[in-house]
């Protein structure tokens, strides 16, 4: 604990960091910041906060910031204009490689996303160094701020088509060739940039901020795994595997407690798909029993609907939080799930094909998952995101699309013909049918 003390902290929990730039307003029944009051007791420098837009990259923003924050104490700067500003894409752009790398040794059975942790930040400084924000923004395909759908997709692509191996013999130049992608969107990193007159590398530059990697620890509280060990937390975001420390949860709250005592500031990694999470400032855990939401809410857009004869109470009811709360809420991993297929067949084109991700989401549900009280639904999803792959599909694409949507609807009716969807899946299939007749004839 002593050598835990003396090392600066990442607060690990059980994150899905998805792409969730379009729910911005704020959930009906949740709680408002107006509702709470604080005192600020201890304050700590921080940089500006930064804008991540239309980007899956939280993960990177956050613990940048964390960094510049340790930099700053480090240092000693207090000079705002002198306040260290690092390059999120430099990050970005040198993580993306490595995943695509690891994506191809494993034969796709990875997730080849834009989310990711804090591990994954601290790997890329190790591996690769960091440049300012000012040497390497990119921003190199027309716009001011991250929109990076495209992008996304593109380079999922990519890897999938490696997968697949058509040559059935993997080439030594694919990883060239991703990189081209990378570079076409992102810009080339450059070998070496000045900064204040001095001429720098990556390595050199990380080496003259004093990031030092090993001096931070990530830190969590679960019982699935023994306390004071090692483990890596099993969320597909965390995809290099990183390990956090498990502690119990009074001693986990009080190496956070003296962290920020001691004049650091916390990196925090969270879920931010519960009720009692809002945009404005305000987290707390909210009793899912008195927590029902309208008909017609925000919340019932992303995740489908609560119990329909439920209203938004006018008083939350907020829940302690014990060692026990906390594990039940990890353990519910295959409704989590559900909320991010559902999430994703939602947010629909937006940003790239989310219904491709909301089909993969619930097929890997289907396979880990395959008792849960879900795989109805979760087959109901696979089948609902073929069929808009194919109402949004190219023209070249069309028949392929259908005959792959005319395929998932006999699995699913046939295994539930009696489903609630049952209906609205014939109206589909009628679609299907009409689709693969105009392209026989």
């Amino acid at each position: 604990m002593k050598d835990m003390m003396r090392k600066s902290v990442f607060a690990a929990f059980a994150a899905v960091l998805l792409p969730l730039a379009a729910v911005s307003q704020p959930k009906p029944g949740a709680p408002r910041a107006a509702d709470y009051h604080f005192t600020t007791v201890k304050a700590n420098p921080v940089t500006s906060v930064k804008n991540q837009y239309r980007s899956g990259t939280c993960w990177c923003f956050s613990s940048l910031s964390f960094l510049e924050s340790e930099i700053m104490k480090a240092k000693g700067i207090q000079d705002t204009t002198r306040f260290p500003d690092l390059s999120e894409m430099f990050v970005v752009r040198n993580a993306y490689h490595d995943r695509a790398i690891k994506y191809v040794r494993l034969d796709g059975k990875l997730n080849m996303a834009a989310g990711s942790d804090f591990g994954d930040v601290l790997d890329v400084i190790s591996t690769y160094g960091i440049v300012p924000q000012s040497v390497f923004s990119g921003m190199n395909y027309g716009t001011d701020l991250p929109v990076q759908g495209e992008l996304d997709a593109v380079l999922r692509g990519y890897v999938e088509a490696v997968v697949r191996n058509p040559n059935k013999t993997l080439t030594p130049v694919w990883p060239k060739g991703f990189d081209g992608i990378l570079n076409a969107y992102l810009g080339e990193i450059p070998a070496e940039f000045e900064v204040d007159g001095k001429t720098y590398t990556p390595v050199t530059y990380r080496d003259e901020l004093g990031i030092n990697t090993d001096d931070f620890v990530s830190i969590t509280s679960y019982t699935h795994h023994p306390f004071y060990k090692p483990f890596a937390i099993e969320v597909e975001d965390n995809w290099r595997w990183t390990p956090s420390y498990n502690l119990p949860l009074d001693e986990f709250m009080a190496v956070i407690d003296n962290a920020i005592e001691n004049g650091h500031t916390v990196l925090w990694g969270g879920d931010v798909s519960e009720l009692g999470f809002t945009r404005d400032g305000i987290a707390v855990l909210l009793d899912p029993k008195a927590a029902k939401v309208s008909a017609g809410s925000d919340q019932e857009r992303w995740v489908g609907k609560a119990d329909e004869k439920s209203a938004a109470p006018a008083t939350m009811k907020e829940l302690p939080v014990t060692q026990e709360v906390r594990q039940e809420m990890f353990d519910k991993l295959a409704y989590k799930e559900l909320l991010s297929a559902r999430l994703y067949y939602n947010l629909g084109t937006y940003l790239g094909n989310n219904y491709l991700s909301c089909e993969t989401v619930s097929k890997n549900a289907l396979k880990t998952y395959p008792a849960s009280p879900y795989t109805e639904e979760f087959n109901w999803l696979v089948f609902a995101a073929k069929y808009q792959q194919m109402v949004n599909s190219a023209t070249y694409l069309l028949e392929e699309r259908a005959r792959e949507a005319q395929d998932e609807y006999y699995s699913f009716i046939t295994e539930f013909p009696d489903s609630k969807h049952a209906p609205q899946a014939k109206q589909w299939f009628k679609q299907i049918r009409k689709v693969l007749k105009a392209e026989e004839d």
